[in-house]
């Protein structure tokens, strides 16, 4: 199999922001978010390059996350369990058929889309977390200055 290289633009800020989280579990969802969302668009990459006969190899692809921790984290996108020996017939070939590489075109065609809307997703999601820490911060301010 290639190998894929893939640049993406504010991943730095990104980590460093989570990084500042000292909260796992809170990195973990935000993180699991994003890369839900991103695998949306490969879906829907998939779904457009799929060949269609009846329909029920487009209608297998799903999404799967998996990994316990943030930094082990792995998505799945592709035809279900029933589907994916079909599947791989479609996009490699055999000795009767041509391969279609239909996977790999929806990869080509989606991967920027995917990666930029995992970065808007995370980096959203810290934002309201940060106006939500500023305005708790706020309150707790204000209440300090009616005590006194």
């Amino acid at each position: 199999m290639p190998d894929v290289t893939v640049k993406i633009q504010g991943m730095e800020e990104l980590k460093q922001r989570l990084d500042s989280l000292n909260d796992g579990k809170l990195a973990r969802s935000m993180l699991r978010s994003g890369a839900r969302e991103a695998a949306k668009v490969l879906k829907e990459g998939q779904r457009d390059t799929v060949p269609v006969d009846t329909g029920e190899l487009r209608d297998s692809i799903g999404i799967q996350v998996k990994g316990t921790r943030a930094d082990n984290l792995v998505v799945l996108v592709g035809p279900d369990k029933k589907y994916n020996f079909i599947g791989r017939f479609h996009e490699f070939g055999t000795v009767h058929q041509g391969a279609s590489h239909w996977m790999q075109r929806a990869f080509d065609e989606t991967s920027k889309a995917a990666l930029d809307r995992f970065v808007v997703v995370v980096k959203k999601k810290l934002d309201v977390r940060d106006y939500k820490e500023l305005q708790r911060q706020i309150a707790e301010g204000l209440s300090e200055d009616v005590e006194k």
